[in-house]
């Protein structure tokens, strides 16, 4: 007598078969974000943090995080076999304290690497052998978030600062303790003088509205001055 093939059996392989699909074009299909190379292949890399909205009233930004690998092709993609998934929120966030929230979990026992004013982090694992965009991980030791590697990365990898942050910080520089300062000509914008800092709110020229405020984004009397047409 000839079996009858299971029909639980049957939609078991072929979930197991769609599943695989889906981890294979996430992997594969992120690579088009990223021009970063990696040499440790098949092998996770770590997270990395990005502001993708702000800065607010509270000059807090709003950080994502995404857990990246090197794949067997030698590109940094987005890990499917996270927990975590592209863009997952961190909340909004003052560059303030962005270093000690990432140093008491994401980035506990990593090699930290900061750049972009506080703005985009990268936590390379402690057992990635290998190079990313051709730096060498195994010259740099594992050390606290608060006390990261600067200047070794000059862009992101993978997970890109968001295109509101860009605009909103154009033209600002970056301070020696890695903050976004304005540049001299809009530096001093005065705290107690709100005035000094209020626009016409209607523009006749064209009819947009236009807003225009200070945000205190670095440390001692540095000011940034905000301005938004829409």
């Amino acid at each position: 007598m000839t079996l009858l093939p299971s029909p639980i059996g049957f939609f078991r392989k072929l979930a197991s078969h769609l599943l695989l699909s889906l981890f294979l074009l996430l992997g594969f299909s992120k690579v088009s974000h990223s021009s970063a190379t990696c040499s440790f292949t098949n092998f996770t890399t770590g997270f990395e943090i990005s502001a993708q909205s702000g800065p607010n009233q509270n000059g807090e930004f709003l950080y994502t995080l995404s857990p990246l690998r090197c794949n067997h092709a030698g590109q940094v993609i987005v890990d499917p076999g996270s927990a975590f998934w592209e863009g997952f929120e961190l909340g909004w966030i003052h560059p303030n304290n962005i270093r000690s929230v990432l140093a008491s979990n994401w980035l506990f026992n990593m090699k930290p690497f900061e750049s972009s004013c506080r703005l985009n982090m990268i936590g390379v694992h402690n057992l990635y052998r290998g190079t990313i965009n051709g730096i060498n991980m195994l010259e740099y030791a594992v050390r606290p978030a608060t006390n990261p590697y600067l200047g070794v990365f000059t862009e992101e990898i993978f997970h890109k600062i968001g295109e509101p942050v860009k605009r909103n910080l154009l033209g600002s520089v970056t301070s020696a303790d890695n903050f976004c300062v304005a540049p001299e000509q809009a530096k001093r914008c005065p705290a107690t003088s709100q005035n000094a800092c209020i626009g016409n709110p209607l523009n006749p020229a064209h009819g947009s509205q236009r807003e225009q405020g200070c945000l205190h984004l670095g440390s001692g009397n540095e000011w940034y001055r905000q301005i938004k047409q829409g």
